[in-house]
């Protein structure tokens, strides 16, 4: 999260974690590690996490071998993201029939139904950019926490669900023009 000024200036959980990663490289020694052998990973805002630190100059030094898998899509197709992509990304990621065999089909039918019922025909990239990251928020995000919520609840666990949004326009001005295509968890 950033303000955009010298209050919250933005990053200061990456410093902390690269600081984190700096002080296991110099200390793994110590419980039989192998600081070459360091293995940072993350699901979700984790992994975007992992993601950002193997390519930050001041981290990557300090955690030599990165591996990191996700979906993204570059900035240059990410205004011609359309329908088709849509469909292939569930069809490839979502439910692959590598995972679901013979039931791959009706799965990814139902997910795509799900979440184009109300896109229109002449939808442009910003609905389907939409799409994907309501897509990746509920598959990362909500569902995860819901289901939690309910184990938590059958065991009489109180819990409090809140929903929060902010968006600092002025960091991403430049990317989208000061026209943020979607929000997403």
């Amino acid at each position: 999260m950033s303000t955009g000024d010298n209050i919250l200036p933005g990053n200061l959980g990456f410093w902390d974690m690269t600081a984190a990663l700096k002080f296991v490289r110099e200390n793994i020694r110590a419980f039989g590690g192998d600081p070459n052998k360091i293995t940072v990973w993350g699901a979700s805002s984790g992994g975007a996490a992992v993601s950002a630190l193997s390519l930050s100059p001041h981290s990557r030094a300090v955690w030599p071998k990165q591996l990191v898998r996700g979906q993204i899509i570059p900035r240059e197709e990410q205004f011609q993201y359309d329908r088709n992509r849509f469909v292939q990304f569930i069809k490839n990621y979502v439910a692959p029939e590598e995972y679901f065999g013979s039931k791959a089909k009706e799965i990814q039918e139902k997910i795509l139904a799900f979440y184009t019922k109300e896109a229109p025909e002449s939808a442009d990239y910003k609905c389907w950019f939409q799409k994907y990251s309501q897509l990746i928020s509920d598959t990362t995000m909500n569902l995860p926490q819901l289901e939690e919520a309910k184990l938590r609840a059958e065991h009489d666990w109180p819990v409090y669900f809140y929903h929060t949004e902010y968006f600092n326009n002025d960091a991403i001005k430049e990317t989208f023009n000061g026209d943020i295509p979607v929000k997403a968890s």
